[in-house]
């Protein structure tokens, strides 16, 4: 049914908003009904119904935000310049501007579908930002005193938008962003690595490597300041409970630190 129905939107159709729409609609229904039902069903089939569901929610989701990601890339793509850093050039409130014209389109979606479709979107452009905030070129503490302070602005500008389309469960985005932004603005080693294994113990798909990158931006660290900060987020991990169930957003980032380490000091042959 979902390679039909992907077949199906992939197909140059007059109705295909409506059919994913209510396809959406038809998935959180049924999705509700598994999760209700406690009689007739084995843990291990609901689980697997409501697994498939979740794909063909997914499949919908990706027919409304997979056209806007280029375009989110796009206007995202001026963060971290001197326009952006002096507020002359108000990157985000231009995207949140485009936003709000594209989803016009979605405004007859069944609310709660909507809300749910709008989360996702704020977490695709959330990490939009943050993959360009850790391949930003700006090193001195002038620089990114200030980019951390327009970060804080554009995380509540980002919070915001979506909360006032109904995304309340989300403002760990936000809190996210601010925590990168005080890594940012922060000087002191100490300082530094509380901030990091904060973030560590709140998103433990944070890994070393996103870690050491997030250093690599820090210039004034010594590389023992570096070795103890890895050392110390990797010591908290083991204090972290098994059952946290933080949502995922790091392990969508994919960082090649090691390589560009090798390139700056000019062994890669």
């Amino acid at each position: 049914y979902k390679k039909c129905l992907e077949d199906f939107m992939k197909g140059n159709h007059s109705n295909t908003h409506s059919v994913v729409k209510a396809q959406l609609v038809c998935e959180q229904q049924l999705s509700e009904y598994l999760s209700r039902q406690t009689e007739g069903l084995s843990e291990e089939l609901r689980r697997r119904c409501l697994d498939s569901l979740a794909a063909l929610r997914d499949c919908g989701y990706r027919y409304f935000t997979c056209p806007l990601q280029d375009q989110i890339k796009v206007r995202l793509s001026q963060l971290w310049t001197p326009v952006w850093v002096d507020g002359s050039l108000p990157v985000v409130d231009l995207l949140l501007d485009f936003l709000n014209q594209q989803l016009v389109d979605i405004t007859d979606l069944k609310p709660t579908c909507r809300q749910s479709l709008l989360c996702v979107l704020y977490h695709d452009v959330v990490l939009q930002y943050v993959k360009k905030m850790m391949k930003m070129k700006m090193r001195s503490k002038k620089q990114q005193g200030a980019g951390a302070q327009r970060m804080n602005e554009d995380a509540q500008k980002l919070d915001c938008f979506f909360k006032e389309e109904g995304c309340a469960e989300t403002s760990w985005l936000c809190e996210m962003l601010c925590i990168l932004a005080e890594i940012l603005r922060l000087q002191d080693p100490a300082s530094i690595q509380l901030e990091i294994v904060n973030l560590a113990r709140s998103f433990p798909d944070l890994s070393g490597a996103h870690v050491s990158e997030l250093l690599s931006l820090k210039t004034g660290l010594s590389a023992a300041d570096v070795r103890s900060i890895r050392q110390s987020v990797e010591e908290n991990r083991l204090l972290v409970d098994s059952t946290n169930h933080s949502p995922q957003f790091f392990s969508r980032i994919k960082v090649k630190w090691i390589n560009n380490k090798i390139n700056q000091i000019g062994l890669k042959t």
